[in-house]
Order: C-alpha cells, then structure tokens, then sequence
C-alpha cells in the first residue's frame, strides 16, 4: 500500500454515516480516501456518484472491491453484527459505529469474527475526542482521590424511528454507551451499575434515563441520558479533596472549583470528533497505535454496562 491513502468504504451512509464519508470525501483525514458507500436507498446513489464515489447497495459487492482496504460501519445498531462480519471475514480494519450491537449476542458474534480475523477493530465513541473531554480528563487527575463523577448527555428526538424502537434504539444504548465510554475513559476503571430509572411512551424504547453506578474502586458515579428532550446538554462534574472541574460538551466550557471560587479553564477552539478518530483508525489499519480511540472491548464494556442497566430497570 505504500504512501497512498487508505481506501475506506462507509456502509451505512445515513445520517451519521455521511458525516463519516462527508470528511473522508473532503480530505479532512490525512491518509484516508473514500472508497465507496452502501446504502440499502437505492435512490440516493446520484447524490453519491455525482461527486464521482462509487455507491452500491449491498455490502458484499463493496467490501470483495481491493480498492476497499478498510471499512466504517455505520449502519443501524441491528446490522452491525451482520456488517461487522462481512468487514471481518475479508480481513479488513473495522471501525464500527457505537453502539458496537443492541445485544450480547450480537457483541459475541463481532469479538468471535474479529479474533478470526486478527484485524484492528475500533468503536466509534467519539465524544472522547471533544476538546473539553480532553481537557476535562485531563483536569480530574488534579482533584486528588475522586469522590464522584456525573456525566449529563441529553438532546432532541431523533428523525430516524429505530432510534426509539427496541431493541436497537432508545436513550441507553443511543447515548448513555457514549456516558458509560466517558466514565470508563476518564476514570480508567470498570463500572458497575446499581440503580436505573428508566422513562419512556408506550411501545418504544426508553427516552430518557437515570443511572446510578460505580468504579472498581468505588467512586460514585451518575450519568443522565435522554434523546427526547428540547434542550441538549453535553455536561461532566468530577469532585474531590482538591475541589471540582465542570464542563459542558456542547457549550465548549471548562472550569475549575475551589471553595467558592470557579476559574475557567482555557480551550482550544471547538472542532468535530470524526476526523481525528478517523485518523487513529488510518494509524491502527497501517499496523500503528489506536492513540485515544475506544477498542472493540471498550465498545463492547459499554453495551454491556446499558443492558445491565436496563436490567436493573426491570421492562418499561
């Protein structure tokens, strides 16, 4: 392969697999082209080759391309295992959009095909590289033991119905995998639910959720989640013996608590998570380091972290 760029196919170009394809297409990741997308709409297939990128329909015809040397996936959360699968079983690098599977066994049926296959796997949980969450992280180790962690994600209801149909959709496995990835990322340890209060309209999937967890060493943990709400809120709270950092990951704000005192912490300026996280996934598919990027076994801790949770739930 040499010094040209990697080709990368996105299958699943929705919503957020456009967004995938979109930077790839504009070159906003060094090394990295776009190879072609999948879409099971056929009719959205001139929006793709008017701008000369090869479109198709079902997967397979995609991936057996040798121009096709990695793969995102990014399809619905009920397709994964079945995408990952046909990625794996050509060899190729995977970047699986979160969540990794709605379920156990679909989770089981990706870890078995990608030890088969022996190839870099990452989980797309790109809130890791918002620069808040950076900074954020960055700023907890200042606090001295940890004496608690609330992680708030919230925004609008979602265009697409899976989003809020079981099993595939609802607030824990759309987004409270990206609260429990932050927890696990920022505190470097394993959680364990002990409560959820789950809420939700007949016949769908939760949309909102509180949970009450904790590390391994027992840090008290809180993360609320919802995808139904008019208001989006992206905020993180750690405290300890040393004060308290605040931020908020849509607002693009930091700051430090001490006492009564509260001392903004400075930024870099607001940027998009896919491109750097795609640029990790180039660096692991030409046999480098992962940098930040979340692993197949850290995307699959956070599925089965939300399914224990609705388990402590009881069914809505």
């Amino acid at each position: 392969m040499g010094d040209a760029p990697l080709g990368i196919a996105v299958i699943g170009a929705g919503v957020h697999g456009s967004r995938y394809a979109g930077h790839l297409l504009r070159g906003d990741v060094p090394g990295a082209r776009l190879a072609g997308v999948c879409r099971r709409t056929a009719s959205e297939a001139g929006a793709w080759t008017s701008r000369g990128v090869r479109f198709e329909t079902a997967a397979e015809a995609l991936l057996d391309d040798p121009a096709v040397e990695a793969a995102v996936v990014a399809s619905p959360p009920g397709m994964h295992a079945t995408h990952a699968e046909a990625v794996l079983a050509r060899r190729k690098p995977l970047l699986l959009e979160k969540p990794a599977a709605p379920d156990a066994a679909s989770c089981a049926r990706i870890r078995a095909a990608a030890s088969r296959a022996g190839v870099p796997v990452l989980v797309g949980h790109s809130h890791r590289y918002n620069p808040v969450a950076l900074a954020f992280r960055e700023a907890v180790r200042g606090l001295g033991p940890l004496r608690g962690l609330a992680v708030a994600l919230r925004h609008e209801r979602m265009a697409q119905a899976w989003q809020h149909r079981p099993p595939e959709g609802g607030a824990l496995l759309g987004v409270g995998v990206h609260a429990a990835d932050l927890a696990r990322w920022i505190t470097g340890e394993e959680l364990a639910a002990d409560a959820c209060r789950r809420t939700g309209d007949p016949g769908e999937a939760e949309g909102s959720a509180l949970v009450l967890a904790r590390t391994a060493r027992g840090t008290p943990v809180s993360l609320d989640v919802s995808i139904v709400v008019g208001a989006r809120r992206g905020g993180l709270e750690a405290w300890g013996e040393r004060g308290a950092v605040e931020g908020d990951l849509i607002l693009h704000e930091l700051s430090r608590r001490e006492g009564r005192n509260r001392t903004p912490v400075p930024l870099p300026p607001p940027a998009p998570g896919l491109p750097p996280l795609l640029g990790d996934f180039v660096r692991a598919a030409r046999g480098g380091g992962a940098g930040i990027a979340a692993t197949l076994e850290d995307g699959i801790a956070a599925v089965e972290f939300v399914l224990e949770c609705r388990s402590k739930a009881g069914h809505a």
